[in-house]
């Protein structure tokens, strides 16, 4: 018996062994009636249900721990905590990479020609961005400070939309003439290139290397 103090001593020579009480489990007391339900342990199992707090800029993994809602301790003792990991969701437009966030726009040719102000979404709602003049398909547009929050650290990520121009299946016959009109001045531009290219120069020079190889093969 531990007399209360939930530790029996045991001597073997000059050696003194202290163990836990098999009768009490170390509490020092032992229950006369226990309960019916929790047969003496003091806790009984349930279900319940708790709200967690997820601070912005977590990612699938992440771990939060509420203190004080885990196991209950054993006859009346401090309960433990609870580990929440979590899993996110994928979004239906952006991908994730970090903190950086990354979707797609598309735009007509010709905004991509002349540039424009195009609205695309963003986690704050819908925003405009800039297309630049003369922007090629696959070119990346930065929208700086409109990613994911820092989880541990101030600021937050960027937002990269990758650009998609749209080439149409179907146009009018306005529209039709007007671009048959930009063809004909791309191909004028094409021929005033030509026409510009030193070709009289780079003929007399071929006849310059050839009379100097003549030169030096009867020399």
């Amino acid at each position: 018996m531990c007399q209360g103090s939930g530790q029996v001593v045991q001597s073997q020579g000059f050696f003194r062994i202290s163990t836990t009480c098999s009768r009490c489990q170390g509490m020092g007391r032992v229950l006369v009636s226990p309960c019916n339900h929790c047969r003496g342990q003091g806790r009984l199992k349930q279900t319940k249900r708790v709200e967690v707090k997820v601070p912005a800029g977590v990612d699938t993994g992440t771990r939060l721990r509420l203190r004080g809602e885990g196991e209950s301790g054993y006859r009346g003792g401090l309960p433990g905590d609870l580990y929440v990991r979590l899993n996110v969701r994928p979004h239906e437009f952006f991908e994730r990479d970090g903190d950086n966030l990354y979707g797609k726009v598309s735009i007509s040719f010709v905004q991509a020609a002349l540039g424009d102000e195009v609205e695309v979404p963003t986690l704050e709602g819908k925003k405009n961005i800039r297309v630049q003049p003369g922007t090629q398909p696959g070119s990346v547009i930065r929208f700086q400070g409109e990613g994911v929050p820092r989880l541990r650290g101030n600021g937050r990520g960027d937002l990269f939309f990758e650009v998609q121009v749209r080439i149409p299946v179907r146009i009018s016959q306005r529209q039709e003439e007007l671009l048959r009109e930009l063809m004909e001045i791309e191909k004028e531009k094409g021929e005033e290139k030509v026409r510009k290219w030193p070709w009289p120069r780079r003929k007399d020079r071929d006849k310059d290397t050839a009379a100097n190889h003549s030169r030096e093969a009867f020399s």
